[in-house]
């Protein structure tokens, strides 16, 4: 997604960043004040309207016209935009929460959808989320800033030597067709966390930043099947990637990780026991099927490629969660490992938190309570 670009510029700077500068640079925001007849407005779309008070509606994008036309630094521009996205959540009515967005009492929204409720004879919605006063943008943007200039600084100091010189590339793409273009045995070692497999939908949860940087309805609807399935609205990939491996001449690698996968005897069993289960009408969405099927395809594909482009003596750490559907427990870390296993990797542990992970209200309620782990897999080649 986009956003990771943003975070990623402003991180690649660290060693750049000219500390008296953004210092500077804070005190032109704290100056800053949008002018009355100023009356450009923040983009929206359906499932962002009225996110905003109407004040913060208007300064989020005159405080952003501000930043980028400044007379300063590139590096300071980015790190202003990054602290911006970053205060969108606590400026707006709404707050992550899992698969969605909450939304404030207050908002335009809950307002309107509670009327409408009322006038055909239903109950208003139970909402509980009042955020209690909320920032300006000014505010929260000298705040984040001034907390941005200690972190950097901190990391100046103790950096060591040899960070003056490292280099970070960045691609804003999906793993999935990045890494079959990279060299064999050229990777030291990979640590990582993909999305798990829990229906949580990011373009969803991350509406406001998505929107805020550009991304309209079609756009993000298209983000949301190029990520890696793991909510009930993915469709399979595999017919694309198999097109994909085939234009670049390696339809026979991907014969081979399709092959893996319809011989995992684990995810097998759990496949069928979903499938079972959703006839029982145990399941409220039959997408969790394709999702969950689709889910580990993908990774495979990007475990495959992981142990190719590793080299020898290499480590590789993920972190995920299991996850259960309508009383099925989906071990994702024993079955990865398993894959991994199969493409060459030695599995040389899981690490599992002492807080175990909980179930949905509604699960515990016809299946009982059973704590899933949170893990670290950690595979070497």
């Amino acid at each position: 997604m986009p956003i990771s670009s943003i975070a990623m510029y402003a991180k690649s700077n660290i060693t750049r960043y000219n500390i008296n500068e953004l210092k500077t640079f804070v005190q032109f925001i704290s100056k800053l004040e949008r002018p009355a007849a100023y009356n450009k407005k923040t983009a929206s779309i359906t499932i962002t309207e009225s996110a905003y008070p109407e004040n913060t509606a208007h300064d989020i994008p005159y405080f952003t016209e501000q930043i980028k036309t400044s007379p300063f630094s590139d590096e300071a521009k980015g790190l202003g935009i990054l602290c911006l996205v970053n205060s969108l959540e606590p400026l707006s009515y709404t707050a992550k929460d899992g698969q969605y967005l909450r939304w404030d009492i207050r908002s335009q929204k809950i307002i309107e959808a509670n009327a409408a409720r009322i006038a055909s004879g239903r109950e208003p919605l139970k909402v509980k989320l009042d955020k209690g006063n909320l920032p300006t943008v000014k505010t929260i943007l000298v705040e984040e800033l001034t907390k941005a200039i200690d972190d950097i600084s901190y990391l100046q100091r103790n950096m060591p030597p040899f960070s003056q010189n490292v280099k970070i590339t960045f691609k804003q793409a999906s793993a999935l067709f990045e890494l079959p273009l990279l060299k064999e045995n050229t990777i030291d070692g990979v640590i990582t966390s993909p999305p798990y497999c829990n229906r949580y939908d990011y373009t969803r949860i991350y509406a406001l930043e998505l929107v805020y940087l550009g991304m309209d309805e079609a756009a993000i609807r298209k983000t949301r099947q190029a990520l890696l399935s793991c909510t009930v609205e993915s469709k399979s990939k595999i017919d694309s990637l198999r097109d994909y491996y085939a234009s670049i001449g390696k339809i026979t690698d991907c014969k081979k990780i399709i092959e893996a996968i319809t011989n995992n005897k684990a995810l097998t069993e759990v496949l069928v026991a979903l499938k079972t289960r959703n006839d029982n009408g145990d399941i409220n969405n039959k997408g969790v099927l394709k999702m969950v099927k689709g889910y580990f395809e993908e990774l495979a594909f990007v475990y495959y490629e992981l142990y190719r482009i590793c080299k020898k003596g290499a480590c590789v750490a993920f972190v995920n969660d299991n996850v259960r559907y309508a009383g099925e427990v989906i071990p994702v870390d024993f079955i990865s490992t398993e894959l991994a296993r199969h493409f060459g990797f030695t599995p040389l542990k899981i690490y599992t938190l002492r807080q175990q992970k909980g179930n949905s209200s509604q699960q515990m309620a016809k299946f009982g309570r059973v704590p899933l782990r949170k893990s670290i897999t950690l595979w070497q080649k």
